[in-house]
């Protein structure tokens, strides 16, 4: 029977996950003081999540961090087996171990923030600039065509973006006092021009909400804050888990330009080459380079989170299994900033 994991945590033998619907429970795969909170499902070969999935996944995550800290997976993440858990928690026990120390006690907020429509119905109307481009589009006299409306919208869009760097840096040294850490997320939607999640001390986490609705209340009239939280805390864990077969083995060490044998030291050497020669700072494209730069960092995360599941030395030979095969395995992949080169 497949599992489903939900996160990873330092618990005693005493604790408990109880049900969390009527038709699935949970329970632990242990490995020394480590545990994975998993549940039975059949296995699939692409997994759809409902709403009520996410909401299980998260409730679930809740009831962990009631308990201790918890290295939440992915929604959507599903072993094989137990078996296939127990060597995940056994190959990547060294990192789960060293992040559950350093996200002890914390927990995440996210926030996001857009402009209320008074604040850009202001622009559009007071702004001197659009003013100016109005009164251009009067003299031409006729209606404003398709194309006048959409570099009057794209106007009004980037005077905005002038003003978000001083909005967010307010809201940034409002919120600092009461948290530890932050970084942004890239929401990839038009509706927010700035959204981050905020590392927190699980006992400020009160506080933090209270900065939250001051801000709201004596903050900038022109800007709407929603946020989420007190969650897991997902942006500040520099790992995932990913279940990966032999050819995206194969399609790593080709992005690296890589052969066997291969050892630890050999794959970082493989990556500072290429990374040297795709970094957008050097190139003439560097949207492009950007592209190529992210799968060079993707295959060197996958490579390096599948050598450190048999060892821990740079120099040692690295098994990459049976070409062909299309075994599929547990990765635990860490990301740049866990691991250097």
């Amino acid at each position: 029977m497949a599992k489903y994991l939900y996160g990873v945590a330092r618990l005693p033998e005493s604790a408990e996950v109880r049900a969390i619907s009527a038709d699935r429970s949970a329970e632990w795969i242990r490995v020394r003081d480590l545990a994975c909170a998993v549940s039975e499902m059949k296995l699939v070969e692409r997994y759809e999540p409902t709403k009520e999935d996410l909401l299980l996944h998260n409730r679930v995550l809740e009831e962990l961090m009631e308990q201790s800290a918890v290295i939440p997976m992915s929604i959507g993440t599903i072993a094989e087996d137990a078996v296939q858990v127990e060597r995940l928690i056994e190959e990547g026990y060294q990192l789960f171990e060293e992040t559950l120390d350093r996200i002890k006690g914390k927990v995440q907020f996210t926030l996001d923030v857009q402009w209320q429509p008074e604040a850009m119905r202001a622009v559009a109307e007071q702004d001197e600039r659009v003013v100016r481009f109005r009164e251009e589009l009067s003299q031409k006299g006729g209606q404003p065509t398709l194309q006048d409306r959409v570099a009057l919208g794209q106007l009004v869009a980037s005077i905005m973006n002038e003003q978000a760097p001083a909005v967010r840096e307010a809201i940034v040294k409002a919120l600092q006092p009461v948290s530890s850490k932050h970084q942004p997320i890239d929401r990839k939607s038009p509706a927010f021009f700035y959204s981050a999640a905020f590392l927190v001390d699980r006992q400020r986490a009160d506080e933090f909400e209270q900065a939250i609705h001051q801000l709201g209340e004596t903050g900038d009239k022109r800007v709407k804050i929603t946020y989420a939280g007190p969650l897991a805390p997902y942006n500040f864990v520099d790992l995932s888990i990913q279940l990966v077969n032999d050819d995206q083995l194969k399609e790593a060490l080709e992005r690296l330009g890589l052969r066997e044998p291969l050892t630890m030291a050999s794959i970082k050497a493989g990556y500072r080459a290429k990374a040297v020669l795709t970094h957008p700072d050097r190139a003439q494209d560097p949207a492009q380079a950007k592209q190529q730069f992210e799968r060079i960092v993707q295959a060197y995360e996958l490579l390096i989170g599948f050598a450190r599941s048999q060892t821990q030395d740079e120099q040692q030979p690295i098994s990459m299994g049976n070409a062909g095969l299309q075994t599929r395995r547990l990765v635990v992949v860490p990301h740049m900033e866990a691991v250097g080169a």
